[in-house]
């Protein structure tokens, strides 16, 4: 009978914790979305930092609301954009720019506002900043 007594025991002091483990479980189910939530913006947060300083994302940003004569040119992109001569003026637009494909130099006409040409090409003394040097670069879209 001791046994029995004993055994009875601690099967209603396991049952009396049930309630409370339930309730502990329903409140980790509850702040489940909320944790999900908050690896989401995390992830979100660290993913935006890695890519404005992994490009030129934040750098063209200010360029372009800084300076409204500034743009990216249309065979560009705000991501891969990167200017390597500005002008020292009042104004700080951009006179040489690069990206994976081309160079680009602006040329200040409303009809061709900027020539590229490929980063591989086969002009004899090519110089990136220096567009006298350029041979048979192409004419950019006005924006």
């Amino acid at each position: 009978m001791g046994a029995a007594k004993l055994n009875a025991g601690l099967f209603a002091g396991a049952a009396a914790h049930w309630p409370e483990r339930f309730h502990r479980q329903a409140i980790r189910l509850k702040s489940s979305p909320r944790r999900a939530l908050g690896i989401f913006m995390a992830v979100l947060v660290v993913g935006t930092m890695a890519i404005c300083l992994a490009t030129p994302l934040a750098s063209n940003a200010t360029m372009l609301l800084m300076d409204r004569s500034n743009f990216i040119p249309a065979q560009s992109s705000i991501f891969s954009f990167e200017p390597y001569v500005i002008n020292d003026g009042s104004s700080n637009y951009w006179l040489y720019g690069q990206d994976r494909t081309y160079y680009y130099h602006f040329t200040y006409q409303d009809d061709a506002p900027y020539l590229y040409i490929p980063r591989k090409n086969a002009c004899a003394g090519f110089d990136r900043a220096d567009v006298r040097t350029w041979c048979s670069a192409s004419r950019g879209i006005p924006h």
